[in-house]
């Protein structure tokens, strides 16, 4: 297990971890460990900031002005939102960014429409609350398929369906997984796609901080695979044996548990037994004493301007911009399609993911798993707020109408690329808390 110097733990003493929902705040980051020499920690900065305007601008095919005004209003709309989730509770449907570049709230009762009237979040009443088409997606997903289908689930906010994503041929088995199920046909929207690999599945796909290249089994390399480092979580349970101690989080399908983890040559610890979730594909790694040099840190490094500090993690609405940096295909930006996926394909199901449209030109590639997605903070100190980390990417044949979000040039029907990543939400539920990623302000 990691344990900290007395000098590391000084200098860590004040942050406070976050495991809570929304924008927690927390202390100045640790003192007496700089960053490695060639990268920039600078907070913030007007050359970094405008190439990382320039990226989502291009993202969104809009003017670099219109891409800052985009990522304000995202901001501002997460930030009262978070203030209000409490108050939504399990009226809460969701939320999304409709055609004319507005947030809507999906609320299903009065009550919960006039708390969200009054914070100005642009309430609209539907039938069905995310938790509850959050259950029929766990129920879809629950059940298995014959070898050669692939289906995928997912909550579409705009609709307020389930959205199932089915070839021609698999028509038949989403049938028979409705019937058995007894889900009602008014929560359902089967949209037919087409791969366009073979498989008709995702392909899934290094030393303490998020975004840089890791080696599994050996050291980068020297033979083996690699994955790029997500974030970095603490044990905040007072009393365990682990508190204090740090995991780096990363994909589960780079390595089961007990697999080495390197970055460059320096072995940084063993992926964990315990805080892992194969069903959510996530696991951590948990970082080992063996090498002195070895410092966890609330940053992510990012290829287009550096290392950045973390602030915090938030949720991510339908049509919000996200980027990722992986360690094969560098720093890209998106925008979130759906969430609460579930991918069944050949008896493997993975759940509660989130998926991005990506531009024509940026793919996911083999090594960028485990990396960091989150968006730009513009208004604080150039940090950054975590969303997730990666888990795969694929492509389909796309109609781009109705709800849908497309980033494809060529329309109505196009190849579309999507990513998807594991929320940090999910993370945190899964170990009932106990872990928290770190943060500083």
């Amino acid at each position: 297990m990691f344990t900290l110097s007395k000098r590391s733990r000084a200098g860590l003493a004040g942050l406070t971890l976050l495991t809570g929902v929304g924008l927690s705040q927390a202390m100045p980051q640790a003192e007496g460990h700089a960053a490695p020499a060639a990268m920039n920690l600078t907070p913030s900065g007007a050359v970094s900031t405008q190439q990382f305007l320039k990226a989502v601008a291009k993202t969104d095919h809009v003017s670099v002005p219109q891409a800052r005004q985009l990522i304000l209003r995202q901001d501002t709309y997460h930030r009262t939102l978070t203030a209000q989730q409490a108050r939504l509770g399990k009226d809460y449907g969701g939320s999304y960014l409709d055609a004319s570049g507005t947030y809507v709230t999906n609320v299903t009762t009065r009550r919960a429409e006039q708390v969200a009237r009054a914070a100005s979040l642009n309430p609209r009443l539907v039938p069905y609350s995310e938790s509850t088409l959050s259950g029929v997606v766990k129920r879809l997903g629950a059940v298995k398929t014959d070898r050669g289908v692939s289906l995928s689930y997912s909550v579409d906010a705009p609709s307020d369906k389930v959205v199932v994503n089915a070839a021609p041929k698999d028509k038949p088995a989403v049938r028979r997984i409705l019937a058995a199920t007894r889900t009602p046909a008014a929560m359902v929207d089967v949209r037919t796609v087409t791969p366009s690999r073979a498989t008709g599945a995702p392909e899934f796909q290094d030393d303490i901080y998020g975004g840089l290249q890791i080696g599994m089994n050996s050291p980068v390399g020297q033979g083996g695979s690699g994955c790029t480092s997500g974030f970095v979580f603490t044990d905040n349970k007072r009393g365990s044996q682990d508190f204090g101690g740090e995991y780096l989080v990363t994909a589960y399908h780079c390595g089961s548990p007990g697999t080495r983890v390197y970055r460059g040559t320096h072995f940084l610890g063993t992926t964990d037994s315990i805080w892992n979730n194969y069903r959510h594909d996530w696991t951590s790694v948990r970082l080992s004493q063996s090498d002195s040099t070895i410092v966890p840190q609330p940053w992510v490094y990012n290829s287009l301007h550096g290392v950045r500090k973390v602030n915090g993690f938030i949720h991510s609405s339908q049509g919000d911009t996200v980027c990722h940096q992986g360690a094969t295909s560098g720093f890209r930006c998106g925008r979130v399609a759906a969430s609460n996926v579930t991918f069944s394909s050949g008896g493997r199901t993975v759940t509660g993911l989130v998926k991005v449209a990506m531009a024509d030109e940026d793919k996911s590639l083999p090594g960028d798993s485990g990396g960091p997605w989150y968006t730009r903070e513009l208004t604080v100190n150039g940090g950054i707020y975590a969303y997730g980390i990666h888990s795969a990417g694929d492509q389909e044949q796309t109609n781009c109408s109705g709800s849908q979000v497309c980033l494809c040039r060529r329309r109505p029907v196009c190849i579309q690329n999507y990513s998807y990543f594991t929320p940090i939400q999910s993370i945190i539920d899964d170990t009932s808390g106990e872990l928290g990623i770190l943060a500083t302000r």
